[in-house]
């Protein structure tokens, strides 16, 4: 309960110590795992994410989208192997 009231930006008393853009990033992080988990690709992955037109201007293997992508996907197995527990803590 305390993980998704963190990510959603509803601070406990006390207040969070996490800013409104990590709390972005984690959540992003998470969708990402979730994609990743179903089998999707980091270009459709980044699809969901991102505007649709960036993704076009750009060639995929050469994006700054696509390495952004893949890290939240990383970041986001590592939330799920124990890194998340960290989250906790700061509360």
């Amino acid at each position: 309960m305390r993980l998704w009231r963190l990510l959603s930006g509803k601070p406990r008393s006390g207040g969070s110590r996490l800013s409104h853009t990590r709390r972005k990033r984690l959540a992003a992080a998470l969708r990402a795992l979730d994609g990743r988990l179903t089998g999707a690709s980091y270009r459709d992955i980044a699809k969901r994410l991102y505007d649709r037109k960036r993704l076009e201007s750009e060639p995929w293997k050469t994006s700054s989208l696509r390495t952004v992508t893949i890290r939240l996907v990383s970041a986001g197995f590592a939330m799920m192997r124990r890194d998340y527990r960290q989250l906790l803590r700061l509360h």
